[in-house]
């Protein structure tokens, strides 16, 4: 059985954890096995994504949260693009920059020039807003990386998901 190759027209954003399966280094190995592995793959990929996202999501609930747009924006999505049936799949783990544009500078950190408050009427009530006629002695704020710790403190654990949901699915079909 000949195997596609991976198709390359969709590029993540900088904030995009990316977690794949890709057997072309086994392939005659899976070719014995047939279509039981093939039908394993998606499933095993998602268990590794699904231990990063987890653990993201952990780490955001232990920031002091005001509004929890950032701890409801982070996501785990299948890439059609990224993936070819039966062979690779890839899922993207990462924060929704439109729901939570804030992400950004809690994972990597920033300096704050201006005043910033949380309106409390107005149209932009119940949002952060950064007030420029305002401006404050510069200082440094932290990053608190909820992504990248992830990654560091669970990568080990996401193989081991991925590995174990391999066995389990193709133990099932022997």
């Amino acid at each position: 059985m000949a195997r596609a190759k991976r198709r390359s027209n969709y590029v993540p954003g900088q904030n995009t954890i990316t977690i794949s399966i890709d057997t072309s280094s086994v392939d005659d190995l899976l070719d014995s096995l047939g279509a039981e592995v093939a039908a394993a793959i998606r499933p095993a990929a998602q268990a590794g994504a699904q231990v990063i996202y987890d653990q993201a999501r952990a780490n955001v609930s232990q920031l002091r949260q005001r509004t929890g747009k950032l701890l409801a924006s982070i996501y785990q999505v299948y890439s059609k693009d990224k993936s070819v049936d039966g062979q690779i799949a890839t899922y993207h783990v990462s924060w929704n920059a439109k729901k939570a544009p804030h992400g950004q500078l809690v994972e990597y950190g920033h300096i704050q020039k201006y005043r910033v408050y949380l309106a409390r009427k107005g149209p932009n009530k119940g949002q952060f807003v950064t007030d420029k006629t305002h401006p404050i002695t510069p200082k440094q704020i932290a990053a608190t990386a909820f992504m990248r710790r992830a990654i560091a403190a669970k990568s080990a654990a996401a193989v081991e998901a991925m590995a174990g949901e391999l066995i389990k699915r193709l133990s099932r079909n022997a």
